[in-house]
């Protein structure tokens, strides 16, 4: 990178931890620091829910994938479209009817103690690892931007998010989101804007290039595959909306990393309009990386890289940042990074909420025999030890994976499955009263069971339909329990 794009790079970084620094005066209890005193505006919640969702994996992953294999994966889209009725009218209003920091308390009061702590622990190995693989995605891009090694990039990243996160709380956290949201957007804007001007016959040649290389398929040419209803399809139009459905209903609806938005916002009616203004950036974001992958691909075909040797999706991504004029690659690195703070700030703050509120005794004991706050339930404390694990757990993948790694398979095979168990206990809570505590946690931990070993056993299944496997794994187990226990229950009360 040149002096110019490295001056850019730098001057973000100093920007968002800043904000960061300056949000720790607001501060001074843990209700604010949770949840900064359920006072905050629609417009930055709204951004900050859709930026903590959006993170350097849809680089990487939403990218690399057009790149790859064309615009199979537009066909998502409509499912954010689909989620908002029954987020807005019917997860929302229960939930901040209840007033909780933790969505998972509310698990203890309809169950018992075991479901709540179920539910956090699941979130948290969900999330750690989403986390961890974010920076990893990011990490790894950026390394091939700048030729710095991944895991400096990794620790350094990881750490800076961390630290404005644990310093500030919530606050920090959705002020700097709308910082990261307006440079991740502006960034790719004004990018795709100068390379489309410097592509041959500007838009019109990208989307050439495009159908020449069949990179406007599954609708230029039409793929009939698209609408296959055979499940080992790797992506088709009912496994891309059924799949993203079920997906998007546990983050909008079981996710606390999302769902802590809602608790911090002044009222139901803002946490409307919040929701919507995410839908849209959303959109805006992802439309916006599609015409990246395409843009991108187009440079690699007018340059004559297409197909050489190690020229992977990601690389011909960073072939199209570094052929920027100075100042805009270092722009388009910022959105980078930008991706990767704004997961891993909400990533570190939500993971504490839930091990403070759900798995520790902070409530029941929160200080030490001397009348002072313990240091081991300090929120601050606490964010900053969850920001190590994510650290480590990025480190963990660049070992494991080094940069050869199908980000979108594992998000999709994975990370998003691992949310369908979560949104399987808050559907028997939210629109059962005859399940039992027992029936819900042993289908969740079936689901957990297969949300890990699924990918492992190499199914020859549509990418997106993980997680609805994992969902209906966790519902069938729980009402097969249940309807033991219950016949159980009866035969001994004839006895």
């Amino acid at each position: 990178m040149r002096l110019s794009d490295l001056a850019t790079f730098a001057a973000y970084l100093c920007v968002v931890v800043a904000i960061g620094i300056l949000a720790r005066s607001r501060s001074r209890n843990n209700e604010e620091y949770f949840v900064a005193g359920r006072s905050v505006h629609w417009g930055p919640v709204g951004l900050s829910i859709m930026v903590t969702a959006f993170s350097s994996l849809n680089f990487m992953a939403y990218g690399g994938e057009v790149i790859g294999n064309g615009l199979y994966v537009l066909a998502a889209l409509p499912a954010f479209l689909i989620v908002a009725l029954p987020i807005t009218r019917v997860f929302m209003p229960f939930l901040l009817e209840r007033r909780v920091t933790s969505a998972y308390e509310y698990l203890e009061e309809r169950f018992d103690n075991r479901v709540r702590r179920f539910a956090a622990l699941t979130f948290l190995l969900w999330r750690v690892a989403w986390i961890g693989l974010t920076l990893f995605a990011a990490s790894s891009m950026l390394s091939l931007l700048t030729g710095v090694r991944v895991e400096v990039l990794l620790v350094i990243t990881g750490i800076a998010a961390a630290t404005y996160t644990a310093i500030g709380g919530m606050r920090a956290v959705v002020w700097t989101d709308v910082a990261q949201f307006v440079v991740l957007v502006g960034g790719l804007a004004v990018c795709m804007v100068v390379t489309g001007q410097r592509a041959t016959d500007g838009l019109m040649g990208v989307l050439r290039s495009a159908y020449e290389g069949g990179r406007l398929a599954p609708f230029a040419p039409f793929d009939p595959t698209f609408v296959s209803v055979d499940p080992r399809m790797r992506i088709t139009i009912w496994s891309g909306l059924i799949g993203t459905v079920v997906a998007f209903l546990a983050r909008y609806g079981a996710d606390q990393m999302v769902l802590q938005r809602y608790f911090a916002v002044r009222s139901l009616r803002h946490a409307r309009i919040g929701f919507w203004l995410n839908i849209g950036a959303a959109l805006t974001a992802l439309l916006l990386l599609t015409l990246f992958g395409l843009v991108a691909f187009a440079h690699a075909v007018d340059s004559g890289t297409l197909g050489q040797p190690g020229m992977t999706p990601p690389q011909l991504l960073v072939n199209l940042i570094t052929s920027m004029p100075g100042g805009f690659a270092g722009l388009l690195g910022a959105a980078i990074l930008a991706a990767a703070m704004s997961s891993v700030d909400s990533g570190v703050h939500s993971c504490a909420t839930v091990f403070l509120k759900d798995l520790s005794s902070v409530d029941r004991n929160p200080t030490s025999p001397n009348g002072k706050q313990s240091l081991w339930v300090r929120p601050q404390v606490v964010s900053a030890l969850f920001g190590i694990a994510a650290v480590a757990g990025g480190l963990l993948f660049v070992s494991v994976f080094g940069r050869e790694a199908s980000l979108f398979a594992i998000t999709n095979k994975v990370i998003n499955g691992l949310g369908s168990p979560l949104l399987s206990v808050f559907l028997f809570a939210m629109f059962t009263t005859t399940v039992t505590a027992t029936a819900v946690l042993t289908g969740g931990a079936a689901g957990v069971a297969s949300a890990i070993l699924l990918p492992a056993l190499s199914i020859d299944m549509a990418l997106h339909y993980y997680a609805v496997v994992n969902l209906l794994v966790s519902i069938v187990v729980s009402l097969a329990v249940n309807a033991v226990t219950k016949e159980n229950r009866l035969q001994s009360h004839r006895r």
